[in-house]
């Protein structure tokens, strides 16, 4: 079963910093979490990569732990895990595979920590449209930057709706379109 996966982080050059991850399974069963180990003062929106910090729960400065979708890596960890085990043959799915799986790995606080049953890979929704040949302005649009991270991998999943559709037609069709550029 997919699972579309989005993640926000921070990259500041030296370390990729998890902040939040959203996870949204074929079936309608998600996940959202934000790491609560970060803090306020080491979230610059300038090193900030995926749905930005718009989502996350500010109090007096910081980061409301308070908030229901914080929490401590450890929980965040365990959740992840029981999530993706409970999920029958997981299939991770997402814009950017390479760097989502590794901020997944790191929440789960190393890709070795990840269930056996989960792919050591996140599939690229980004480059099947390109073995498509089907141009990115073709793709559903996409939602605002400050969109919640739960409503881009609802828009993973309308991209993987939409690639579904272009693999199902006639296969010569699309390996002529590939060879012409995706023009």
């Amino acid at each position: 079963m997919r699972v579309f996966t989005t993640t926000t982080y921070l990259d500041d050059g030296q370390a990729v910093t998890p902040v939040s991850i959203a996870l949204l399974r074929e079936d309608g069963a998600s996940y959202y979490a934000i790491d609560g180990s970060i803090g306020r003062v080491s979230l610059d929106p300038d090193q900030t990569i995926g749905p930005g910090l718009a989502h996350l729960p500010w109090y007096d400065g910081r980061l409301d732990r308070r908030d229901p979708d914080v929490r401590g890596r450890d929980r965040l960890a365990c959740e992840l895990q029981w999530f993706l085990k409970s999920t029958p043959s997981p299939e991770l799915w997402s814009w950017r595979g390479d760097t989502d799986h590794l901020v997944l790995a790191r929440m789960c606080h190393r890709l070795g920590a990840l269930p056996r049953e989960v792919p050591d890979w996140v599939g690229s929704l980004r480059q099947e449209a390109h073995r498509l040949a089907l141009p990115l302005q073709d793709l559903p649009r996409w939602p605002r930057r400050d969109a919640h991270p739960m409503e881009t991998a609802r828009h993973f999943q309308r991209i993987a709706r939409c690639l579904d559709a272009a693999a199902a037609a006639d296969p010569r069709d699309v390996d002529a379109a590939h060879q012409a550029g995706g023009r």
